[in-house]
């Protein structure tokens, strides 16, 4: 007698629970005494594919930023703008804090954005402007951080910088 093929397939759920483990029992029913009630568990995992981002999009004029802005502020008041938004719709509202690492040369605003199931995808504005702080000092470079928060503890806590 062949083999029986059993195949087992995970289901797709749309929900951020992440990996779920599970057992399949396998039993055979025979009338020869040899194979009736022999037993076999499997650990399988099915591995969710609806993951919170862990990571933010970052665009500056229509262009993709990666660690740097292209455009710089000065100490006369100048201002830049990043855009942000996420990779893939959360399954929990993420706020992104954000702040200057040096509000002496550059304060940033707003303070945080929120992303959830509606507007992930929807590039928000923060807004860099350069500060006067009255030394003569020469060009100086401070970073923007931004700081995930959310009741995902995957990603709760994940940081960028960009200079």
């Amino acid at each position: 007698m062949a083999p029986i093929r059993v195949v087992i397939a995970g289901v797709d759920d749309s929900e951020v629970d992440g990996d779920v483990s599970y057992s399949v029992r396998v039993s055979a029913k025979s009338a020869d005494p040899t194979y009736s009630g022999q037993e076999s568990d499997f650990m399988l995992t099915n591995i969710d594919d609806d993951k919170m981002p862990s990571v933010l999009q970052f665009t500056q004029d229509g262009m993709a930023v990666a660690g740097a802005l292209h455009t710089g502020v000065d100490e006369s008041g100048s201002s830049t703008r990043v855009d942000v938004s996420l990779p893939s719709e959360p399954g929990d509202p993420v706020t992104v804090e954000i702040t200057s690492s040096n509000t002496a040369e550059g304060k940033v605003w707003p303070a945080s954005l929120v992303f959830d199931a509606t507007n992930w995808d929807a590039p928000q504005s923060v807004y860099v402007v350069g500060q006067d702080d009255n030394e003569a000092d020469g060009d100086q470079v401070f970073a923007i951080e931004m700081m995930i928060r959310s009741e995902e503890e995957l990603v709760d806590g994940n940081t960028w910088s960009l200079d």
